[in-house]
């Protein structure tokens, strides 16, 4: 009888695995700004996500100073969230995009995404860009369907068990091909 092999990574989350209730569609889930009151469910969302998680005072300061903060909700229940800021430069700096490990695979990162270059084009921005682990290959294939272009690599700027890890940086230019049609989906 053949030996179950081990998984090759460790759960990042000690919370037990749940599954999409059987009900929940994506447009069901109101898009909202982030409030303080949401910051507990971010920071469970952020630890069940990563090994090296934001503090929970960050996020507090993101929605203090006015950062592009929203989350998605469905049924009263914050199942992801976002946080962009955009730069005097005329450049956006998509911060975070974060999903409640059940509802991946939904189309909640495409849709954030898409919200956020609207936002940075209302903002006046020229550019978006963000930062993405090295090793995090199914993150980088989102953003490249999106549109967004790998522009440069950040050497150690993620915290890992053995030291650092190098970061993709990842660019979305505003063109006039672009204006209106990529963007234009929230």
């Amino acid at each position: 009888m053949p030996k179950k092999q081990k998984p090759k990574h460790k759960s990042k989350s000690k919370a037990k695995p749940v599954r999409v209730p059987r009900d929940f569609k994506l447009d069901d889930a109101l898009l909202r700004p982030m409030f303080q009151d949401d910051v507990d469910a971010v920071v469970a969302i952020e630890e069940a996500n990563q090994e090296f998680p934001w503090s929970e005072g960050i996020f507090r300061d993101c929605i203090r100073v006015g950062y592009h903060c929203w989350v998605f909700d469905w049924q009263g229940e914050v199942v992801g969230f976002t946080i962009m800021t955009t730069a005097p430069a005329q450049e956006s700096h998509i911060l975070n995009v974060c999903i409640k490990p059940a509802y991946q695979g939904h189309g909640m990162g495409s849709r954030f995404v898409h919200l956020l270059l609207k936002l940075s084009q209302h903002d006046g921005a020229e550019a978006a860009f963000l930062e993405a682990r090295i090793s995090n290959k199914r993150a980088q294939a989102l953003y490249e369907r999106l549109g967004f272009e790998k522009t440069a690599i950040r050497k150690d700027y993620y915290p890992d068990h053995n030291g650092h890890e190098d970061a993709m940086i990842m660019t979305y230019k505003f063109d006039e091909k672009k204006k209106g049609t990529d963007a234009e989906r929230p």
